[in-house]
């Protein structure tokens, strides 16, 4: 678990942070489904910030990094799921490693 930060854009207040907790869920898919899953995300109105993690061109596979609120994980977890059924099981759960900063 990790903790973002955002600021308040109301110029008439004072900047305040807010924190929210958030986990880290990663996710692999086939390159020829990373589009559609990509698209669901883009679809799911801010349910999740996401990323493509590093990969080799040629490669039969892309992993995907889900930021996901505290408060989104059960919806976030239900889209996984639909996601997989749509896939037809093509779709698996990845270890997050401790340290991400490596």
């Amino acid at each position: 678990m990790y903790f973002t930060v955002s600021e308040s854009t109301n110029p008439k207040s004072k900047t305040q942070a807010h924190f929210s907790a958030s986990e880290i869920v990663r996710i692999r898919v086939k390159t020829e489904d990373s589009a559609f899953v990509y698209s669901i995300l883009e679809a799911s109105g801010g349910l999740c910030a996401y990323s493509t993690l590093e990969y080799r061109p040629g490669e039969a596979f892309r992993d995907l990094e889900l930021v996901v609120p505290i408060g989104q994980k059960a919806e976030v977890d239900r889209v996984i799921e639909r996601l997989k059924d749509d896939l037809k099981g093509h779709l698996y759960a990845l270890e997050v490693p401790e340290n991400r900063n490596s």
